[in-house]
C-alpha cells in the first residue's frame, strides 16, 4: 500500500481487504491485550477472572478503542469522521474507506437487489456517502441521480431513470416502530 496522502477513491478493492483483514486481526489482538489478564488468544472458554478487574463494567471500553474510533482517532460518531476527512486526515480518510468497503461488501453479498433503502442518520442525511457506497455498487445495477441525491432530505427515489435496481431514500421512524411493539405487548 502506498504512503502517500490518500482520497476515498486512491485504494484498490484488494489493498481494501488487506486493510481490513489486518484491521480486525489488530482490533481482536490489541483488545485481547488491554482487556484480559490472560487467554488473549481464547484457547479456553473466557471466564470473568481472565478480564482486567477495572475493565470489568467498564461501558464504553471497545466503543472508544476499535470502529471507526480506533481507525480514524475521533470519536467515532461519522459525522466527526467525515469533517476529519474532509479536512485530509490521513486516519479518517482510511476510516472512511474501510467504512465505505464494509457496506458495499455487505449490500454485494447479498447476490442481487430489487431496491437499495438508505435510511438512518447517515442514510438520510449524508449524500455525499450515499453517493460513495453507490459508487461501487454498479455491478449490481445501482446507479444514483446526482441531482436527486442531492437534493433528497426525507423520502424519495434518488436512482436514475432507468436504473435496473431502484434507490431510495426512507426516513427512519423509531417512534412508529417502537409504538407498534409497546401496542402489541398491552395486547391492542
Amino acid at each position: 500500500m502506498s504512503t502517500s496522502t490518500a482520497t476515498p477513491s486512491t485504494l484498490s478493492a484488494e489493498e481494501l481487504a488487506g486493510i481490513d483483514a489486518y484491521w480486525r486481526a489488530v482490533n481482536y489482538l490489541s483488545v485481547g491485550q488491554i482487556y484480559l489478564l490472560d487467554n488473549p488468544l481464547l484457547r479456553e472458554a473466557l471466564r470473568p477472572e481472565h478480564v482486567k478487574p477495572r475493565l470489568l463494567g467498564q461501558a464504553d471500553g471497545l466503543e472508544t478503542a476499535s470502529g471507526l474510533a480506533g481507525l480514524s482517532g475521533t470519536s467515532g460518531d461519522r459525522r466527526e469522521v467525515l469533517a476529519a476527512a474532509g479536512g485530509g486526515d490521513h486516519r479518517a480518510l482510511l476510516a472512511l474507506e474501510v467504512y465505505l468497503h464494509r457496506l458495499r461488501r455487505e449490500v454485494a453479498a447479498m447476490g442481487g437487489l430489487d431496491v437499495l433503502v438508505f435510511t438512518g442518520g447517515v442514510g438520510e442525511h449524508l449524500p455525499g456517502v450515499r453517493a460513495a457506497a453507490a459508487e461501487g455498487l454498479q455491478f449490481l445495477g445501482i446507479v444514483l441521480d446526482a441531482g436527486r441525491n442531492a437534493a433528497t432530505t426525507g423520502d424519495g427515489e434518488i436512482g436514475a431513470d432507468g436504473a435496473p435496481v431502484r434507490t431510495a431514500v426512507v426516513t427512519s421512524r423509531e417512534d412508529v416502530e417502537i409504538a407498534g411493539q409497546v401496542r402489541h405487548l398491552l395486547g391492542g
